[in-house]
């Protein structure tokens, strides 16, 4: 465990505890609440700044007040907490809410809370000060009476209505009163000296007075006893045990100092009637809830926890680059050697091959296999880009037929055709349409002429298959000027079909099909210069 120290503010006092492996390890040094008794105190305290400290308060001038309040999570709970104890405690920067719980009946639940305050905050602030202006690390300000209620779970008492009496060296006879461990009121008595008569006798005539102050706040359930337990030496039991007589409302569990001690894992023994001891332990073992310290008092201690906190972030991250580097540097090395060896398998793989290249080197080229591959690269060169440069001859004629539809181009060519080829290549034109054909001369030899057939459709024609076949007749004469085009020839032209009804009363009426789009093909013969060889 790490080494600290625990301090217990009394009103005159202050007690430095040392604690190391999970024990007090050291006797405690006393400082008076005297100017000279705090330099002694930052004095010692500096010899090891970088200790953590806890300070447990044990004073007359700490209140408790039992309330509740509305039932409310997030901003809002925190605004309601901070009006509540300033409300509680104007005047002292030390004051805490601790929530217990929720009402048990119907309807609203409220919140069950208890507010805390050190009414006069001038025993504690000349302390506090001390540290901050050396910058020491305080963790927090802790309430006796609250670590307390960790003293039921290590006696195993659970009652609805406990009270702990305990006697600390330099404070008092402290009453402490839990509803199960649910600390709700704690008072405090001067002691005037150690004798055990006077002692009893303080200890019966207080127990009065505490009992009829819980009696005024109802703290005490109906019907169910009070649980006192006293801590002292056993010569203080046995001076108090004839005193105290059980009955239905109140009953004594009187145990000593030491007993609890060993309970706690103190190794030394204790004969004094004082309780100092098991409270120190208690905080030691587990630091609780800070109650009373705010943030500016224990900013020293958070801002030295973030930077051990990145240093040693900063350790780790270190730590694994430097196994992380290890680790590649093997596989690095691991990597090299795996390189190495299929650089050589290649090499080796490489002289394979040549040997077998040398060895099935083609020793005789045919010559048919030289044309044949000439004409095939000569057939590639005069394919030309293909049939866009026709489309866009098309695209020309159809942007003044908006009725006029293509679905599709067969494309043949570049070829060398004769004249008879040619006139052999034209179809015959169905339909009433004139066959559109525009001769300009012979066919030369050098002349590549390729063959496009396009079949397309007369939209919206209103069953005027005449207007659909004048508009096929303007298009293909348009076409046919075209300096590049050869010949231009009609394959399918729209037609006029009839159908007969059945008689129908006194009329035999014929009825025509009504035509909306008339369907055409025509097939043109391109012409254009070949392209040029290069040698």
């Amino acid at each position: 465990m790490f080494e600290k120290r625990l301090l217990f503010l009394t009103k005159d006092l202050m007690t430095v505890y040392p604690w190391r492996k999970g024990e007090v390890s050291g006797p405690p040094r006393r400082f008076e609440a005297t100017e000279e008794g705090r330099r002694g105190f930052v004095q010692f305290l500096s010899e090891k700044p970088g200790v953590m400290l806890h300070l447990l308060v044990d004073l007359i001038e700490e209140e408790f007040q039992v309330e509740t309040q509305p039932h409310v999570l997030g901003p809002d709970r925190s605004a309601l907490v901070a009006r509540r104890l300033v409300r509680a405690f104007a005047t002292t920067p030390f004051r805490h809410l601790f929530f217990q719980g929720r009402e048990e009946k119907e309807g609203r639940r409220d919140d069950i809370t208890l507010l805390s305050g050190i009414t006069d905050p001038d025993q504690v602030m000349p302390w506090v000060a001390c540290i901050r202006e050396n910058r020491l690390l305080l963790v927090g300000i802790y309430s006796l009476p609250m670590v307390c209620s960790r003293l039921l779970t290590v006696l195993h008492i659970v009652s609805p209505a406990t009270l702990v009496v305990s006697w600390q060296s330099t404070s008092g006879l402290r009453f402490s009163f839990y509803a199960g461990q649910a600390l709700k009121m704690s008072r405090m008595a001067p002691v005037p000296g150690e004798d055990p008569g006077s002692y009893a006798q303080l200890f019966v005539s207080e127990l009065e007075r505490t009992r009829s102050y819980l009696a005024s706040l109802r703290l005490v359930p109906k019907d169910v006893p009070l649980k006192v337990v006293l801590l002292t030496s056993p010569q203080m039991l046995d001076a108090v045990r004839p005193l105290c007589q059980e009955s239905a409302t109140i009953t004594f569990d009187m145990v000593t100092v030491n007993a609890v001690a060993r309970q706690l894992g103190i190794k030394r023994r204790i004969a004094t009637p004082f309780s100092d001891s098991l409270f120190i332990q208690l905080l030691g073992r587990k630091t609780p809830e800070n109650h009373y310290a705010t943030a500016e008092m224990t900013c020293s201690y958070y801002s030295w926890l973030v930077r051990n906190g990145l240093i040693a972030l900063s350790v780790v991250l270190v730590a694994t680059a430097v196994i992380a580097g290890g680790v590649e540097t093997v596989q690095g090395f691991g990597f090299r050697a795996g390189w190495r060896e299929k650089d050589r398998q290649a090499k080796q793989m490489y002289v394979q091959y040549r040997s077998v290249i040398d060895q099935h080197l083609p020793t005789h080229i045919e010559p048919s296999d030289v044309r044949v591959t000439v004409q095939t690269l000569d057939a590639i060169k005069t394919m030309g880009d293909g049939p866009g440069w026709v489309m866009k001859i098309l695209s020309r004629q159809l942007a003044g037929y908006p009725q006029l539809r293509l679905d599709s181009l067969t494309w043949r060519g570049p070829l060398h055709l004769s004249a008879q080829e040619v006139k052999d290549s034209t179809g015959k034109g169905r339909g009433q349409a004139v066959r559109q054909e525009v001769r300009r001369d012979d066919v030369a030899a050098t002349d590549l002429l390729e063959v496009v057939t396009f079949k397309g459709e007369v939209e919206e024609i209103g069953n005027d298959v005449g207007h659909a076949l004048e508009q096929i007749n303007h298009f293909m004469s348009g076409l046919s000027r075209d300096p590049e085009v050869y010949q231009v020839d009609p394959v399918e032209l729209p037609q006029v079909k009839e159908k007969v009804a059945v008689l129908a009363g006194d009329l035999m009426q014929m009825k025509k099909e009504v035509i909306n789009a008339a369907p055409f093909s025509f097939k043109v013969i391109f012409r254009r210069k070949p392209i040029a060889r290069e040698h």
